[in-house]
């Protein structure tokens, strides 16, 4: 399957995401902590694909996740572009099918992302910054935790598998 297939792919599971995250999140929160599943399905969608799709896909997740808070448009717009590079990036430097791998891509994603859209929209986490950094650590924790289930789903719709070959298999 070529890269810009499965990047559509990703892109679905991204859209599914983010309805999720709209209608399923607070119901599943665990003390006002919620997952981030469009962030969760970019870090390993962009790991498995890499390259310039990575960052396609990283602009739409900000998009996506723009449009539930628009006041901060620019913030997630940034926050998740550069996560989902840095995840992309990451794509030749480590052994995707690797069991440490996915919460680790997920874990620095979620943590770059949330790292930068502090640095953008300070206000948000300034004046309480107690319960900004419980939040931001238990959102690494859940989104850590929900990282295999979405590898997983990707690794089983052949998002990450190399082009095939139609003249056979070359050793």
């Amino acid at each position: 399957m070529t890269p810009a297939r499965q990047s559509l792919i990703v892109a679905f599971f991204i859209l599914v995401a983010a309805v999720l995250q709209g209608n399923l999140a607070h119901a599943i929160a665990i003390q006002r902590v919620e997952p981030d599943f469009p962030l969760i399905v970019l870090a390993c969608g962009a790991n498995l694909i890499g390259g310039n799709f990575a960052v396609g896909l990283a602009l739409w997740t900000g998009l996506l996740e723009a449009t539930m808070l628009p006041q901060y448009l620019g913030s997630y717009l940034a926050s998740r572009t550069l996560a989902g590079a840095f995840a992309g990036g990451l794509k030749s430097s480590v052994i995707r099918d690797s069991i440490v791998v996915p919460p680790l891509i997920v874990f620095f994603s979620t943590m770059v992302a949330q790292l930068i859209y502090a640095a953008i929209n300070p206000h948000s986490w300034l004046h309480h910054a107690h319960q900004w950094v419980h939040s931001m650590v238990g959102q690494l924790i859940y989104n850590t935790v929900l990282s295999y289930p979405i590898y997983y789903l990707l690794r089983r719709c052949h998002v990450g598998l190399p082009k095939e070959n139609p003249f056979g298999r070359v050793p």
